[in-house]
């Protein structure tokens, strides 16, 4: 991978299967998770005026800041790290593996929980050091799609179905926007590029904790070797 992207968070997501014993009690779930996990130090109770769809998060923990996050709910567990300066991406990884993986296996000890999708959600930042919207324009784009005159705003997602080298096969969106100043001038020297990973909704054999493992090494491996993007520096030249 170029040195030019630098990665500022990654999400990695398990999806239950329906014998995941999801507690009723959240304030007591909360504190046995920050009791068994030093690393978080607040609990988030979300609030809504009636019941929340099964992914979306209803026990938030917090850590660190506010660079861990782990967003719970009874079909969708998500483990987010964010740094305020971009990291090197295998200590990124490897502070989320290390996490991760103790964490699922309490949850499979004393919730049951089997996983039976995995995703995976990496954010790059580059500095393009001129427009990136005219970048972003020229790389992806043929003249004749600019329809005769420079875009304004060019936000880009690219959907492929591939296999990753632990075997899974996973649907991969690259989406590529830029970056603008908040000031007057609006300026866009710099991109966010955001690497979607996830194994496909019908895919739902179940996962052990060394599968979770594989695919999590597998991510990395795609994103450092096997990504064109990543690795071709005629994007920010």
């Amino acid at each position: 991978m170029h040195e030019a992207y630098r990665p500022i968070s990654l999400m990695i997501a398990l999806w239950p299967t329906r014998e995941f014993e999801f507690p009723a009690d959240l304030t007591a779930f909360g504190e046995q998770i920050r009791a068994q996990f030093t690393q978080f130090e607040e609990i988030r109770l979300m609030q809504s005026d009636g019941p929340l769809p099964p992914e979306v998060p209803c026990l938030v923990m917090v850590g660190q800041g506010g660079h861990w996050a782990l967003e719970l709910a009874p079909a969708k567990i998500v483990l987010r790290r964010m740094v305020e300066t971009p990291a090197e991406l295998n200590e990124l990884f490897s502070a989320v593996k290390t996490l991760l993986m103790p964490i699922h296996s309490w949850m499979a000890e004393n919730h049951n929980l089997r996983v039976c999708r995995l995703g995976s959600l990496t954010q790059f930042f580059c500095d393009t050091r001129s427009s990136a919207n005219d970048k972003i324009a020229a790389y992806f784009l043929q003249p004749r799609a600019l329809q005769g005159q420079a875009p304004m705003e060019v936000q880009l997602g690219v959907l492929a179905r591939l296999a990753l080298d632990d075997g899974s096969i996973v649907n991969r969106w690259v989406r590529v926007q830029p970056l603008r100043t908040a000031d007057p001038r609006q300026l866009d020297l710099a991109a966010k590029i955001e690497i979607d990973l996830n194994t496909p909704a019908e895919d739902t054999h179940v996962r052990t904790g060394r599968d979770i493992a594989n695919f999590i090494d597998a991510v990395q491996k795609h994103l450092e070797e096997r990504l064109p993007l990543l690795n071709d520096p005629d994007f920010f030249a």
